[in-house]
């Protein structure tokens, strides 16, 4: 009876905690998925009508090093221009004297061209109009609203405004990203530097000499004997060395001739090598020669 007891408790205290774990999926977490928005009004409801942030753009896990000077005004942001392409590392060069900028971005067939004091913007072969409302100077510096730049570059921003970051997303990786991932690469390839398959072992020859080196000399010289007589002598030499295969092994011959003393010297070798220890049965070696080493 006691054993009946104990099972019928383990039972409700399993469901109990059932409960709670359904209570908190329908009541509780939707209170935490909105917490982050909640936190983000609260924060921007105690700004001013105009207040400046520094936003660390981030890239999925990467953080970029630097800030952009960012305004927030009226419940939109307008980042800086000028950090804005050059903390982004975009090939985009600006003359703050002109108030013109010219360059190309994430893809070179993707140019970029703006005239603040026209309000005209090229960029990828699309025009766009440059509108009071969405721009803003401070300190002769010009800031942009996001939604512009969104357009403009074709980004996409998640700002972050409580802990200060901002998220872009982009249809091709930023220079900085890339730069990562081809170092990732590299990397990667050099740790898979490795050979998986065996070497192509050449087949072997019972005859193939396929070099040889003929090296041929005369010498003529002349002396006087002792009657005066003007005695000449001519040395003909030459040097014969033959390489390739020969008894399945690699094979070299050298022969050293002359016409005074003919055939004067002849060596040859047979040699064989393996990166395994498979030679010469049970001695086990890797490498042999026979003949002149």
């Amino acid at each position: 009876m006691t054993h009946v007891k104990e099972i019928n408790y383990t039972y409700k205290l399993k469901l109990y905690y059932l409960l709670i774990i359904i209570a908190w999926f329908f009541c509780l977490y939707p209170i935490t998925a909105n917490a982050n928005d909640t936190l983000e009004q609260n924060f921007t409801q105690r700004f001013e009508d105009e207040n400046t942030l520094l936003l660390r753009p981030k890239v999925g896990r990467t953080i970029f090093e630097d800030d952009i000077y960012t305004i927030y005004k009226k419940g939109k942001l307008y980042l800086s221009f000028e950090d804005f392409i050059a903390v982004l590392n975009l090939a985009i060069h600006y003359n703050p004297s002109k108030k013109m900028a010219e360059g190309w971005f994430l893809r070179e067939d993707w140019n970029f061209k703006l005239d603040f004091n026209n309000k005209t913007i090229s960029s990828r072969d699309e025009s766009f109009t440059l509108f009071k409302e969405n721009t803003l100077l401070k300190n002769e510096q010009y800031f942009i609203s996001i939604q512009d730049l969104e357009n403009w570059f074709c980004f996409q921003f998640i700002p972050d405004i409580p802990q200060q970051y901002i998220e872009i997303i982009t249809p091709y990786p930023l220079p900085i990203i890339a730069k990562q991932n081809r170092l990732s690469r590299r990397s990667a390839s050099n740790n898979r530097n490795e050979a998986t398959l065996p070497r192509y072992k050449q087949k072997r020859q019972w005859l193939d000499l396929n070099t040889a080196d003929i090296q041929l000399s005369t010498r003529l010289q002349r002396r006087n004997n002792g009657n005066n007589d003007r005695i000449s002598s001519t040395r003909n030499s030459s040097i014969i060395a033959v390489e390739g295969q020969a008894l399945k092994h690699d094979a070299r011959l050298l022969t050293s001739y002359n016409n005074l003393d003919g055939l004067s010297s002849i060596t040859g070798s047979l040699s064989l090598r393996d990166e395994n220890p498979v030679l010469l049965g049970p001695l086990k070696a890797r490498q042999y020669t026979i003949g002149d080493t």
